[in-house]
């Protein structure tokens, strides 16, 4: 039987829901893909733990261009050292935002670790922190 709330509407990116807007339910044909192919009866270790890494990470980068402050920035491009005009100028993450990812044993290890390994990538690696 084929669930028709996930059937996917071209341009739609999360499920429309009546659990308020502290909720964000991701609804686009890789991550339901992802999901399909974590839940597989053929899929084992280690590729399940691959693509659940995998997941987290496209949650929490979802989460961060959601929820964490951003600002407008002038950021020189390798393109500089040959042309004046190779400079990206945009809406990226405040890197000043301080950050502390939980690792909470068997619950959120793994989880913890992908978000914290994202947010340094992107943030001020000095106000990004683990507590376990």
């Amino acid at each position: 039987m084929s669930d028709t709330a996930y059937h996917t509407v071209p341009g739609q990116r999360v499920l429309e829901h009546a659990y308020g807007e502290r909720l964000t339910v991701l609804h686009n044909p890789f991550d339901l893909s992802l999901m399909a192919k974590i839940g597989h009866e053929e899929t084992v270790q280690p590729e399940i733990g691959d693509l659940v890494r995998l997941a987290y990470e496209r949650l929490c980068a979802e989460a961060m261009a959601s929820y964490f402050p951003n600002r407008v920035s002038r950021i020189d491009t390798r393109m500089r050292a040959i042309v004046p005009e190779g400079v990206y100028e945009g809406t990226n993450f405040d890197p000043s935002a301080p950050v502390v990812s939980v690792a909470i044993a068997r619950a959120g290890i793994v989880p913890s670790e992908v978000c914290f390994r994202l947010a340094t990538r992107f943030l001020d690696r000095g106000r990004v922190r683990q507590d376990h």
